[in-house]
């Protein structure tokens, strides 16, 4: 089989701010993930790699699946019955590897799984990735590791926007034969205002996409082809300089379809694939600076429903349907507090709530079956000693 690599053009890409920007010091990369408290790369005890801002635009990586390709110890690996990919990490399956969004977790695709072509990397400062086991820090399912993607924080004085236009071709492998054919198209925008204490981000990712088909003698096609769409408002309110509140909602939906062929009983049975995904997600968050260390709440709630149809070619139904529908709600507390030169002492607690619950229906049954119904409900309090590296002179 070969592999179908776009060609992009850029047609557009015009950053703009509302005022003269001065030329800022290059500082060592500062990180959360490996201790969940901010420091610089070259100090944190638990080793992290950084792919970075500037890397993500190199690449023209759009996606956190785009991003994570090439990344030693990582596999991405196609996810069992959708069109997206799950990341495998240090030899474990994607159920053991955490991904998270500034540090809060995205709910999983298909009860155990999250599909990272479904993250757009719009508005993303860095993604950040500890291998290994982390589970004292995020639970059983980071064992594997950790994929935390921070997103650039909505601060400063200045209105600011950019604006992203794209097209590409999968050449050969496009799926009308036509190499010079714009296969898929993409726009991207961001735009950041202040109005006082109050500072406001909207950004939005829109991509379409016709497919590849690397075998154009087969009716199978490789590439899914359909529209995916991502919305979000972010709004940060710096109530004092001790003080800071954060609200932020996101819209991910995508309408995809992909060619199918099955073998029943040494015939070929031509079908089509449809998926249809909504993802809404609402985090917020707020952060206190005592005099004895820094208090931290936050809370997520994120639903997500899913319905695949797999339809074949030559009858007029839709014969068969899965519904999926998945309701996740978490809420965190956290405080930090350094009780030494070299030592810091965290305490928290965390409340989760997850329900998933699945109906397969079948054309010729006529009946919708239940596959399942699932909830996990759990409170967790940990306290943890941070033990900073030093030396004697």
């Amino acid at each position: 089989m070969k592999l179908a690599l776009p060609i992009t053009l850029i047609l557009f890409n015009f950053p703009a701010y509302a005022e003269e920007t001065h030329s800022a010091m290059k500082l060592d990369e500062l990180v959360v993930t490996g201790t969940r408290s901010q420091k610089t790369l070259s100090d944190t005890p638990v080793r992290t790699e950084v792919i970075t801002k500037e890397q993500l635009q190199t690449h023209n990586a759009k996606t956190v699946a785009e991003a994570l390709r090439g990344i030693p110890n990582i596999l991405l690996k196609p996810i069992h019955g959708k069109s997206g990919f799950e990341v495998w990490m240090q030899g474990l399956s994607s159920d053991r590897v955490k991904i998270l969004i500034d540090g809060l977790p995205v709910s999983a695709t298909t009860g155990s799984s999250v599909d990272v072509t479904q993250l757009s990397t719009v508005g993303v400062e860095r993604i950040e990735i500890v291998k290994g086991a982390t589970s004292a820090l995020y639970g059983s399912s980071a064992m594997g590791g950790v994929v935390n993607v921070i997103t650039e924080k909505v601060s400063g004085n200045r209105t600011r926007y950019a604006l992203s236009l794209e097209a590409g071709s999968f050449a050969e492998d496009n799926p009308n034969g036509d190499e010079l054919s714009p296969a898929f198209r993409r726009v991207s925008a961001t735009g950041v205002s202040t109005l006082g204490t109050l500072t406001g981000r909207v950004s939005a990712d829109l991509s379409d996409s016709d497919g590849f088909d690397a075998t154009p003698n087969t009716w199978s096609t490789q590439g899914a082809r359909g529209m995916r769409s991502t919305l979000g408002v972010d709004l940060v309110w710096n109530k004092t300089a001790t003080t800071q509140y954060s609200f932020g909602v996101e819209r991910y939906a995508e309408d995809l379809k992909s060619n199918l062929q099955e073998n029943v009983g040494g015939k070929a049975i031509n079908k089509i694939k449809m998926e249809d995904t909504e993802r809404i997600r609402l985090d917020s968050t707020a952060q206190w600076d005592l005099e004895q260390g820094v208090l931290s709440a936050s809370f997520i709630k994120e639903t997500l429903d899913n319905t695949t149809y797999q339809d074949v070619v030559v009858t007029p139904e839709k014969e068969e349907r899965r519904d999926a529908s998945l309701a996740f709600q978490q809420a965190n507390l956290d405080w930090m507090m350094p009780i030494s030169a070299y030592h810091t002492l965290n305490v928290g607690g965390q409340i989760f709530e997850e329900t998933l619950s699945q109906k397969k229906n079948h054309f010729m049954k006529w009946i919708p079956t239940l596959v399942g119904i699932a909830r996990i409900s759990m409170l967790k309090v940990t306290c943890f000693m941070e033990t900073g590296s030093f030396s004697l002179e």
